[in-house]
């Protein structure tokens, strides 16, 4: 079996996640450090990044995503997001 559901809160010294080609599902809140997420999510669905704001790029392959949350940082769109320089 595969992870397919990840939910990562309050890591404050984490500054990059890794995870399987298989999930669907990514909430991470309150990883002020975290700056870099796993470079290939083709299956993901829904994202949230709540209050981790060092996060400038999600992965090029998330074709599925339906659901995006950027509560509690800079961006306010996918768009902004994935053009940020």
């Amino acid at each position: 079996e595969s992870l397919n559901c990840l939910s990562v809160k309050g890591c404050t010294e984490l500054e990059r996640l890794e995870a399987g080609p298989f999930l669907t599902q990514l909430n991470v809140s309150k990883c002020p450090k975290l700056c870099r997420l796993p470079d290939s999510m083709p299956m993901l669905t829904a994202l949230i990044l709540q209050d981790s704001t060092k996060i400038e790029e999600i992965p090029k392959d998330c074709q599925l995503l339906q659901m995006l949350d950027l509560k509690g940082s800079e961006w306010e769109s996918l768009e902004q997001l994935s053009h940020h320089k």
